[in-house]
């Protein structure tokens, strides 16, 4: 029987190819706001950072600071240290191919990690994944995204926890406030947990699957509510299949 160390090992269970097209997960559970604007994304459109978005990114650096990780979580760390690559960005990834003939995708997901490891003392280990609002209530609109990229993160990594001594216990969602534009914050009170099964799995593909048929079919998508219309930047205004009635593409 073939003998493979870890890394090698790894490399045979996400299967990578020649990548087709890389798109980051946070893009790809964009979807569950609007379509077309996460279409747009992957195809490479980009919007102007935002006061917003610069003061999420404080907060999540602070949060990470906040406490400091236990010895099992240092271990983890170190365990999946060699499975990260280098970005197009400079910056350590972790990729997993994706591969559907049904609907002939054909592509890798990408993610710079997740926000936060917790491992308990049976070495079970959940991914924390913090949202960050201006409002102390949470929406729909808030809760989709958040649960399916949680998905995809465990999917991104379930493969390395077969090679590695600890289990993948599942994810969790912690919504926060954010206060001020110092990196401030409260907790909102309101938390999700996901464990991560064979059922939770095919759930997500099954998601996968009709996000990137629908972005195949960029005039079979839903459209959005209208105030997300309303408080979209021109960037992607002007590209829309909504508001345009055309189909951009890379190509065109």
């Amino acid at each position: 029987m073939e003998k493979l160390n870890p890394i090698e090992l790894y490399r045979k269970l996400i299967h990578v190819p020649h990548i087709v097209r890389t798109i980051r997960a946070s893009c790809l559970s964009g979807y569950w706001y609007c379509s077309e604007k996460a279409r747009l994304q992957a195809l490479g459109v980009e919007s102007e950072t935002s006061n917003e978005a610069a003061t999420g990114t404080l907060i999540h650096k602070n949060i990470t600071t906040a406490r400091n990780p236990s010895p099992l979580e240092v271990e983890l760390n170190e365990a999946l240290k060699p499975f990260y690559t280098l970005g197009e960005d400079g910056e350590p990834i972790i990729s997993r191919t994706y591969k559907n003939t049904k609907i002939q995708a054909d592509g890798t997901f990408i993610t710079h990690g997740a926000d936060e490891w917790k491992v308990t003392n049976d070495r079970k280990t959940w991914i924390i994944e913090y949202k960050t609002k201006t409002s102390d209530y949470v929406t729909p609109v808030d809760l989709a995204p958040a649960r399916f990229q949680n998905k995809l993160y465990c999917w991104l990594f379930a493969p390395i926890f077969s090679v590695i001594p600890f289990t993948l216990a599942g994810g969790q969602i912690i919504f926060l406030k954010r206060i001020g534009r110092n990196g401030n914050f409260e907790p909102i009170g309101q938390t999700e947990q996901m464990f991560w099964n064979e059922e939770t799995e095919l759930q997500l593909l099954a998601d996968i699957e009709r996000i990137l048929w629908s972005w195949n079919n960029p005039e079979k998508q839903i459209p959005p509510m209208r105030y997300k219309c309303l408080r979209c930047p021109l960037t992607f205004k002007n590209k829309c299949w909504f508001q345009t009635g055309k189909i951009w593409s890379s190509e065109t």
